[in-house]
C-alpha cells in the first residue's frame, strides 16, 4: 500500500504521451492525496499534495510531455483541476490524521488485551511433574485478543489438575466470568481432595457471583467445563465432565480414541 502513490504515477506517466491531447489524463492526479492517506501520514499526504498540483502544472503547460503550449497552464480547465486536487490534499490530511488517530488508539487496545490474556490465561509450564503439557489458543476471530475460553494446569498434592472450559458469548462478560471460574479453580484445585468437589466448588463461586447480577444477565452466563485430574504415581486420568465436549485419548501416533 505505501507505494500505491508512486505506482499510481508511474501509470499516470505511461498513459500521458501516449493520448490524445484533448485527453489530459493528468487531471487523474487529483485522487492522489486519497489514495495516499490509505497508506501514509497527514506530512506525507500534504507533500504529495503539493507535489500533485505542481506535477498537473508540469503536464499542463510542458511541449515535450502533453504536446500542447505554455498557455495551457494557466487554462481554466487546469486551474479548476489545481484547485480541486489541493481540496482533496486537504481532505485527504484529514483522513490520514483520522487513520492514525485510529491505529493508535487500535494499537494501544491490542496491547491492553494481550496484558489482560496473559494474566487471565497465564503460560502453562511445559512439564508439570511427570505430565508433559502442550496448550494452543485459537481465537474464532482472527484480530482478537481474549475471550470466553479458559484453561488452567495446576500441581497440586493430589497431582496435576487441568480445566478446559468455554464461556458462553464473548467480550467483557465473557472475560469477567472466565475470570471467576479460574481463580475458584486455582484455590480450590489445591484444597479439595476429590475432583467432583472441585468442580462443585467452582460452580458455588460462579453461583454466588449470579447473585450479584441483574436478573436478566444471569439467564445469559454459564460455562461448560471439563475438569481433569492426573495423579504423580497412579497410571490414570479422573475426568469430570461439566457439559464441555467429550475428551480425546489419543495415542503416540496422533490419532485420537
Amino acid at each position: 500500500m505505501r507505494w500505491l502513490p508512486a505506482l499510481y504515477v508511474a501509470a499516470i506517466l505511461v498513459l500521458e504521451p501516449v493520448t490524445p491531447v484533448q485527453w489530459p489524463v493528468s487531471f487523474l492526479l487529483i485522487a492522489l492525496p486519497v489514495i495516499a492517506a490509505f497508506a501514509h501520514g497527514s506530512a506525507t499526504v500534504a507533500a504529495i499534495t503539493i507535489f500533485a498540483v505542481a506535477f498537473e502544472a508540469v503536464l499542463a503547460g510542458t511541449p515535450c510531455c502533453a504536446g500542447r503550449s505554455m498557455g495551457y497552464l494557466w487554462d481554466r480547465h487546469y486551474v479548476a483541476s489545481y484547485i480541486s486536487t489541493a481540496l482533496v490534499g486537504v481532505l485527504g490530511t484529514i483522513l490520514a490524521a483520522h487513520r492514525m488517530r485510529r491505529e493508535r488508539t487500535l494499537a494501544t487496545v491490542r496491547s491492553v488485551a494481550e496484558i489482560a490474556q496473559r494474566v487471565l490465561l497465564r503460560p502453562v509450564p511445559q512439564r508439570l511433574g511427570q505430565v508433559c503439557v502442550e496448550t494452543l489458543y485459537l481465537s474464532a476471530a482472527a484480530e482478537a485478543r481474549i475471550g470466553g475460553d479458559l484453561y488452567e494446569a495446576v500441581p497440586t498434592a493430589y497431582g496435576v489438575r487441568l480445566l478446559i472450559g468455554d464461556v458462553r458469548g464473548k467480550g467483557l462478560v465473557a472475560v469477567e466470568t472466565a475470570a471467576t471460574i479460574l481463580g475458584a479453580f486455582r484455590e480450590a484445585a489445591h484444597d479439595e481432595p476429590d475432583l467432583a468437589a472441585v468442580a462443585r466448588r467452582v460452580e458455588r463461586s460462579m453461583n454466588r457471583r449470579a447473585e450479584q447480577l441483574p436478573g436478566s444477565e444471569v439467564a445469559e452466563r454459564f460455562v461448560t467445563a471439563v475438569f481433569v485430574e492426573i495423579p504423580d504415581h497412579t497410571p490414570v486420568v479422573r475426568i469430570v465432565n461439566c457439559g464441555h465436549p467429550r475428551p480425546c485419548a489419543s495415542a503416540v501416533t496422533g490419532s485420537p480414541s
